[in-house]
């Protein structure tokens, strides 16, 4: 995925439980879309027997995500895709 825009922003959704305790914090990273300036969370790819589908990536924590946003989104690096690269090469005579 090649991401058209350079504004991102780390969120965060939270579980409390009956009795109003935070038990659960989950974060994400969400893009804003170049065409609609919209905020859409990035996902990825996960199939079952049945189905293929899309799920937000979720982060154990904020620095996680903050992370994810600098070191691969940021700077365009491959998410979801298989690549090629060579390992060796050799000529024979």
């Amino acid at each position: 995925m090649r991401t058209e825009t350079k504004e991102f922003r780390v969120m965060v959704t939270s579980w409390y439980d009956e009795y109003g305790v935070n038990r659960k914090d989950k974060y994400y990273v969400q893009r804003k879309t170049a065409i609609l300036k919209r905020w859409k969370s990035v996902t990825h790819d996960e199939c079952d027997m049945m189905d293929y589908y899309k799920n937000i990536t979720y982060f154990d924590s904020a620095e996680e995500a903050s992370d994810f946003i600098k070191n691969i989104l940021c700077k365009h690096k491959p998410i979801q895709v298989w690549t090629n690269n060579i390992i060796s090469e050799y000529k024979c005579e």
